[in-house]
């Protein structure tokens, strides 16, 4: 492939669209197959190539005209872009694989969302009462009082409830429980 030339460069550095087309029509193939090796989906593919352009061209300022150092900057841009695709989707979907109705109290909050990911994955070792009483109490920041009137029972078994689903937390991780 070869690179464009300083006069492109400086043309597109001045805002010029043709000297933009021009650099698209370059790199285009390149960008595509170094984003697609990283991501294997031609949809994604073709958002996160006009994602680049777009940085491309809101940076374009910052540029030193320089053909080498451009092909070497647009290619980190979407190398880089392309990583962050990739780690926000895997982030999304492990996200979305939690029961959706917890996913939905914790929304917008990062401490919440790392709690009902632990809690999804220590159900299978908690009673449900437990698992219903840490859900409420960590991720609902329901009070005890609340917990009882909704699960009709008494606040006493809400803090035994509590308290147990704790120490099966604390056991898991390998830590001594504190109260």
């Amino acid at each position: 492939m070869k690179k464009v030339s300083n006069k492109v460069l400086k043309r597109l550095k001045a805002g010029y669209e043709d000297a933009f087309d021009f650099v698209v029509e370059r790199y285009n193939y390149l960008l595509y197959g170094i984003i697609y090796k990283i991501v294997f989906n031609e949809t994604d593919t073709e958002d996160i190539l006009v994602d680049v352009y777009q940085i491309m061209w809101d940076n374009i300022d910052k540029l030193e005209v320089d053909a080498g150092n451009f092909h070497s900057w647009i290619i980190t841009i979407a190398y880089n872009e392309a990583r962050d695709f990739l780690r926000k989707k895997r982030t999304y979907e492990e996200y979305v694989m939690i029961d959706e109705d917890i996913v939905m109290e914790a929304y917008g909050d990062a401490n919440s969302i790392l709690s009902a990911i632990t809690l999804h994955d220590l159900k299978k070792y908690m009673s449900e009462k437990q698992y219903d009483v840490m859900v409420y109490k960590d991720i609902m920041k329901m009070s005890n009082t609340e917990i009882a009137k909704l699960l009709n029972t008494s606040e006493t078994s809400i803090r035994r409830a509590y308290t147990s689903g704790r120490k099966i937390v604390c056991k898991y991780y390998g830590r001594k429980y504190d109260k």
